[in-house]
């Protein structure tokens, strides 16, 4: 269980980069809108549990929890990248022996829109990225004498789009969990996320009023810089709790 000393240790330290990094050289490209792709999305390769909330369950609960918390305003906007939101879910408190304990993980977020479906369609991408994360094992174990797996994803999801109608649209959101077992293997499942994004890609040319034929996403791991997982190579295709 997370203390409170834990928390307050973690808040205190990381509320400066609260954003997912300090916008400096190693993933200031990871904030812009490039032009390279309709939906360009970047993706931390630190290993964050998500513990046995995964698949559709881990979806909805994410898109809940963000629909909820940034809802549609007159600013087309929200900015909790400086306040935490806790999720219930379980860690492995020693995998050896099975043995597991109650827990969270927790994340921030900054958002900006052009209309209530791009709102909306934001949460879902975000959400259904993160659930594909989960299927499967590349991301996930098992313990002992259980017969649930337990999974991580990345540490930060970043999700830009071009302007429209005069408002910027993206995403970005910050993991934090305790209780990290594991690995995260960001590069291996792009794939993965390639299809979670696939599944709204008539909805994203609505939202965006773009031809249907120049539909294209590109998701990168954050590697530093442009790098892609292909120039990294095999030494970037997964990472613990730090890369």
């Amino acid at each position: 269980m997370l203390t409170f000393f834990t928390i307050l240790f973690y808040l205190f330290t990381n509320l400066a980069t609260a954003k997912g990094g300090d916008k400096n050289a190693y993933d200031v490209e990871t904030w812009k809108y490039h032009g390279y792709a309709l939906v360009e999305a970047w993706v931390g390769r630190d290993a964050i549990n998500v513990g046995d909330l995964t698949g559709a369950q881990l979806y909805n609960t994410m898109f809940k929890a963000l629909a909820g918390r940034c809802k549609q305003n007159k600013a087309n906007r929200c900015d909790f990248s400086a306040n935490w939101q806790w999720t219930e879910t379980r860690y492995v408190k020693n995998v050896n022996r099975g043995e597991l304990a109650s827990g969270y993980f927790a994340h921030t977020m900054e958002a900006s829109w052009s209309s209530e479906e791009m709102r909306l369609l934001l949460f879902h991408a975000v959400a259904g990225m993160m659930g594909s994360l989960t299927f499967g094992s590349t991301n996930c174990y098992f313990v002992p004498n259980h017969s649930q797996k337990f999974c991580n994803t990345g540490d930060h999801f970043r999700l830009n789009f071009p302007d429209h109608d005069g408002h910027a649209n993206h995403l970005w959101i910050k993991l934090w969990a305790e209780g990290t077992n594991g690995q995260f293997k960001c590069c291996p499942t792009r794939p993965a996320m390639n299809n979670a994004l696939e599944g709204w890609k008539d909805e994203f040319n609505s939202a965006l009023g773009a031809d249907i034929n120049k539909w294209h996403k590109g998701i990168k791991c954050t590697i530093g810089g442009m790098m892609s997982c292909e120039e990294c190579g095999s030494k970037c295709d997964s990472c613990g709790s730090k890369c």
